[in-house]
This record gives C-alpha cells, sequence and structure tokens, in this order.
C-alpha cells in the first residue's frame, strides 16, 4: 500500500467505507487508514462498515467442513482468503477503536 493518493484531489468533507478493510486485511489497515484521514478536510466524517467478529459470515469461514470454508484458506483466528483470492478480515470490538484512534 505504498501508493497515495494524487495530490490533485482536494480534501473531502466524509469517506464511506462498506467492506474495504476487511478486504485489504490488517497487515496494511494502518497505512490505508492514514491516507484516508489525510484525504479528510479538518472535522471531516470517515464512516466504516464491514464484518465483525462473531457475525454469521464470520461463523461460515470459521466452522470447518462449512461450504465457506472449504472453499477458503485461514490466515489467522478472524482472517481468511477466499477461493478466488479475494480476503476477508473480521474485525473485533477491542482492536477497531484502537485501529481508528491510532
Amino acid at each position: 500500500m505504498k501508493e497515495n493518493l494524487p495530490s490533485s484531489i482536494p480534501p473531502v468533507d466524509a469517506i464511506l467505507l462498506i467492506f474495504v478493510l476487511s478486504a485489504i486485511g490488517p497487515t496494511h489497515h494502518q497505512s490505508v487508514l492514514t491516507k484516508i484521514f489525510n484525504a479528510l478536510k479538518p472535522g471531516g466524517y470517515l464512516l466504516f462498515r464491514d464484518y465483525g467478529a462473531g457475525d454469521l459470515a464470520g461463523q461460515r469461514f470459521a466452522v470447518r467442513g462449512d461450504v465457506g470454508a472449504v472453499h477458503s484458506q485461514t490466515l489467522s483466528d478472524r482472517w481468511f482468503v477466499r477461493q478466488d483470492g479475494t480476503q476477508a478480515y473480521f474485525f473485533d470490538s477491542g482492536s477497531s477503536p484502537r485501529l481508528f484512534e491510532s
């Protein structure tokens, strides 16, 4: 995640992330969020919606032998790679606030 946003893009009032960070994977979350916050105007809003640990989608990945688990690879307890190569990371209520605060 070395790319920066083009300098020709002016800061914005709000950024909406819907199932974006989970598709990127946890190793790049902090650098992506830093770039996103730099693209916001002072006082701007970041709206975030993504997978949560324990939700139905996460349970399908976590259960061994389930159809979803058969077609995925487990990278960690909440991080998976689907058969098509896309990632799914499941956030928990403890790490998410720290990620955004830092």
